[in-house]
């Protein structure tokens, strides 16, 4: 009797096991990459920095380690916003986050954390202030796919929140998957 109920153990534990084991396969492992249209907004609460919005691009390469988590750096330069003697512009954006995705066929939600560093350059009449920050960041967008390669992806982050600026954006853009 007690072989018979290991066994039978052993077996329902293996079904069970199953479909964790399909989400690990590296059938859903793949490099990619997007261009985007990258509209940012920056807040300062402390009056270091103007309000501003601007446009500007954003690149974005990737790695989906599995079909639930990838991890990806992204790049934004570009946009400046003026104000009466104030210009604003956004000298870059670079993060390093870490993905967590819900594939639902050719829809692919996603929420990212991860840290971003930004540089914001002030030109007002009595000179040029450059503010630059590192921090926590967190996002979610959606990817639809066109086909198993080509795909549109859209896309809110927060990329710096600190008492001296918060600088968040979204973005619209176009990806391929290197497969």
């Amino acid at each position: 009797m007690k072989p018979l109920l290991t066994a039978g153990i052993l077996a329902a534990s293996g079904l069970l096991a199953q479909p964790a084991l399909a989400l690990d396969t590296y059938d859903d492992t793949y490099t990619y990459a997007a261009l985007s249209v990258h509209n940012w907004d920056s807040d300062s609460d402390s009056g270091q920095n103007p309000d501003a919005s601007a446009t500007g691009g954003k690149i974005t390469f990737g790695q989906q380690l599995t079909s639930l988590v990838g991890v990806e750096v992204q790049g934004a330069l570009g946009g400046s916003d003026s104000s009466g003697d104030t210009d604003v512009k956004l000298e870059h954006m670079v993060g390093l986050y870490v993905r967590g995705n819900l594939p639902l066929g050719r829809i692919n939600p996603y929420l990212k954390i991860g840290a971003s560093s930004a540089s914001l350059e002030v030109k007002t009449a009595d000179g040029t202030n450059s503010n630059s920050e590192f921090e926590f960041s967190y996002g979610l967008g959606a990817e639809l796919s066109f086909t198993d390669e080509l795909y549109m992806q859209l896309e809110y982050m927060s990329y710096i929140d600190t008492d001296d600026l918060e600088l968040s954006g979204a973005s619209v853009g176009l990806g391929y998957r290197f497969r």
